[in-house]
């Protein structure tokens, strides 16, 4: 009987413990997608209220396009997170179902088993007296033996007793988690339901705003090509920042090399007051040929060097130049969201963000240029070693030329279109000449 309630002891632990343990990753996994979900509903919030500024004015706008677009990709993703959420709280579900029936068939076999042994000792009593069972016993030891042997057999029972109720109590704990795992099942398939004919709406009125914008299509043309005209400028600003960045960096080894020419000269001058043997005098310099790499061709320091590697270690988790906002437009080639037929271009991305927002570093480094673009507003590009990241649309700027800013110092706010209502940061970033895409960049 001892061993029996040892293997019963051993399958209870088990079925406590199992649960737990492969329930931990589950947990894991469905906080996750918890804060994902709190996460892109504040977000749709925030847009909302945004959207609902600019409708006060009552007419139709790009930047209220670009938002509704926004917002329904947000959306989308909050229905594919609930989807994920629905299939994980399933896994649960089909989980949680196999245990509880494991413990019920556990349990079924335990009260059986405890209600034989009352059978028994109920048998056992009404046919023997245990004070009589001690009494008959041949010699003192031997009546000792069995006060002992009655002593654990009613230990035995209560123990019996204790793992049934325990088993009952996990039995039935287990039991309202899976309800409660298939209440939250249920409530997340509404909300899920619910966000799709939200998203049915959205894409209504988006189909809608689009019919209407088009109606105005010169004035569209206008704006693009304003819009493509402010972007040439600030290319070419940064340009020129670059090539004045090469040019200081090919002065100072000129000055360098032309330092060091003269210290020979004025050794050997000496030397040959001395009789000693003058010095070599270094080769020319060979004609200039295509520096291996931008450190190279900036003519970097090591110190500089090491920054531009930490931050190229940081790809993908750099914070936003804003606290919060999303992204309006995208790097590289796309279609204009209106006017059929024409591709647009950015040399970076654009982060629609709030009024008045402060714009921050996206990492420690030095500011190289500051400069006023017509359409770009202000403009901060700041140093990463062979990195270089720029800022545009700001309203004001809180650093100043050769400043070493850190990661998240605010270095101005963003500036408002109050024609359009439309407030967002442009982000820039590149690798000596070469541009990169910011959204690979910042934190997702």
């Amino acid at each position: 009987m001892s061993k029996r309630f040892s293997l019963w002891l051993i399958l209870i632990i088990l079925a406590c413990a199992v649960p737990v343990v492969s329930l931990w990753a589950q947990k894991d996994s469905k906080k996750a997608l918890e804060n994902r979900r709190i996460q892109l509903l504040k977000e749709i919030e925030d847009t909302r209220k945004e959207l609902d500024r600019v409708r006060e004015k009552k007419q139709s706008s790009i930047n209220e396009l670009v938002m509704l677009k926004g917002q329904i990709n947000t959306r989308e993703s909050l229905i594919g997170n609930y989807q994920l959420e629905i299939e994980a709280l399933s896994t649960r579900i089909k989980d949680m179902t196999a245990i509880v029936s494991s413990m019920q068939a556990d349990y079924n076999r335990m009260r059986e088993e405890y209600a034989r042994l009352l059978r028994v000792s109920y048998k056992n009593t009404a046919n023997y007296n245990g004070l009589l069972f001690i009494l008959s016993a041949n010699d003192f030891n031997q009546a000792i033996q069995r006060y002992k042997y009655l002593q654990q057999y009613n230990r035995y029972r209560k123990k019996q007793l204790q793992l049934l109720e325990h088993t009952r109590v996990s039995l039935q704990r287990r039991m309202m988690e899976l309800q409660g795992i298939k209440v939250e099942k249920d409530s997340l398939k509404q909300e899920e339901e619910t966000m799709k004919k939200v998203l049915v709406q959205e894409s209504d009125k988006k189909n809608q705003l689009v019919s209407e914008l088009q109606q105005n299509e010169r004035q569209l043309n206008r704006e693009l090509k304003e819009k493509e005209a402010a972007s040439r400028r600030l290319n070419r600003a940064i340009d020129d920042l670059i090539r004045r960045e090469i040019a200081e960096a090919e002065n100072r080894r000129k000055r360098e090399r032309d330092k060091q020419l003269a210290d020979i000269r004025a050794r050997n001058k000496a030397n040959n007051k001395g009789k000693n043997k003058p010095e070599p005098e270094p080769e020319p310099e060979k004609p200039a040929t295509k520096p291996a790499n931008a450190a190279e061709e900036l003519g970097l320091t090591p110190e500089a060097v090491a920054l531009g590697g930490s931050f190229s270690g940081n790809r993908g988790k750099l914070p936003w130049p804003v606290a919060r906002g999303f992204i309006s437009e995208n790097f590289g080639t796309h279609n204009h969201p209106v006017l059929k037929g024409i591709v647009m271009r950015n040399d970076g991305i654009n982060i629609s963000t709030r009024p008045g927002e402060p714009v921050r570093a996206l990492y420690k480094g030095k500011v190289t240029g500051i400069v006023t673009i017509p359409g770009m507003q202000r403009v901060v590009l700041i140093r990463h070693g062979e990195y270089l990241t720029v800022y545009a649309h700001l309203e004001n700027v809180s650093v100043r030329l050769d400043q070493m800013v850190e990661g998240l110092q605010t270095i101005g706010t963003v500036y408002t279109d109050t024609d359009n209502d439309k407030t967002e940061v442009h982000l820039q970033i590149r690798k000596g000449r070469q541009m990169l895409n910011p959204a690979d960049w910042i934190s997702r």
